[in-house]
């Protein structure tokens, strides 16, 4: 379903895209990174113009109902910007918000975006034969979760400890300098080392 901003738009891009899916038949990945046009509007309207999110976000939307495949980016470090202009490493990273607001602007479902965080970032990384998936012969890069993604995709940011390469993690407390300390070697509730 086309949403009013798209049906209102008279972008040539839309019109395109809207007569082929040339994009879906080369298996072109499109990288939306809508944070980083969030971040114009908002900080640098006037750079930005009229209309750009209601037409980003209408790309989006009309790419993804092609079945073109989208992955999740951010354009940046991982890490939003803290106030001096560094990475916050106590922030979440970017990857959080991407993937909410393809859910909340784009039409996408909650699995949806985390499938474009995963499988569609590890093709578009040209990764895919050893990330994105959980199988067997895959890196074993892993985040665990307290509550359930799907019902809502903020719960991504609820996470109980990463594993990667097959080592867990867990951020247990805030070092001097405002760096995380890790607890590696988590035992799961079985009593298992992960």
């Amino acid at each position: 379903m086309i949403t009013a901003h798209a049906r209102a738009a008279t972008s040539p891009t839309l019109r395109r895209m809207r007569r082929r899916s040339a994009m879906k038949q080369r298996g072109t990945i499109l990288d939306a990174t809508l944070r980083v046009f969030v971040f114009v509007a908002e900080h640098r309207a006037e750079d930005a113009g009229a209309g750009m999110m209601p037409w980003t976000y209408a790309v989006t939307r009309l790419a993804h109902a092609h079945g073109v495949l989208i992955d999740v980016g951010t354009d940046s470090h991982g890490f939003e910007d803290g106030t001096d202009g560094s990475p916050d490493l106590k922030a979440m990273p970017a990857v959080h918000a991407e993937m909410a607001s393809l859910v909340g602007h784009a039409g996408f479902t909650p699995i949806e975006a985390i499938h474009a965080a995963t499988q569609v970032g590890a093709m578009a990384l040209g990764e895919s034969a050893t990330r994105g998936t959980i199988a067997p012969g895959m890196r074993a890069d892993l985040v665990v979760l307290t509550a359930d993604p799907v019902t809502d995709i903020h719960n991504t940011t609820k996470i109980a400890f990463v594993m990667k390469n097959g080592v867990s993690y867990r951020r247990i407390n805030l070092h001097r300098g405002g760096h995380y300390k890790y607890d590696v070697g988590i035992s799961s509730p079985s009593g298992k080392t992960l």
